[in-house]
């Protein structure tokens, strides 16, 4: 898989079984097709999950999910994964006639790159 991430990224995980509220995560390790999380609430083994980050999307099963400090440390194994969901989102976008994001020239006093808007 080759997904561009930072440990302790932030995450929103979302377990796919009925009722279930989405949770707060945070990546620390993406080993081939384990990624290691910290969470702040425990998840069942064999729980199908997602795992969304501001630019990747992967679904995956929890192998196990152990109770760590105040939090909870969970290994998924992967199944599938979506890189690039900003450059699909803007595609999207202009498939449909919208407005995409446009980039911020950096002002020529060069004080940098001021992002997307």
């Amino acid at each position: 898989m080759d997904l561009q991430f930072q440990s302790f990224q932030s995450t929103q995980v979302t377990p796919l079984v009925d009722g279930s509220a989405t949770m707060d995560g945070h990546l620390l390790t993406l080993t081939g097709t384990d990624m290691e999380l910290v969470l702040d609430r425990q998840l069942a083994a064999g729980t199908a999950v997602r795992v969304q980050a501001s630019d990747w999307l992967v679904l995956g099963e929890v192998l196990y999910c152990v109770p760590e400090r105040s939090r909870h440390k969970a290994r998924l194994r992967l199944q599938h994964a979506l890189p690039g969901v900003r450059v699909l989102t803007d595609m999207n976008r202009r498939f449909f006639g919208q407005l995409t994001r446009e980039p911020q020239h950096a002002p020529k006093e060069g004080r940098g790159y001021s992002g997307w808007t």
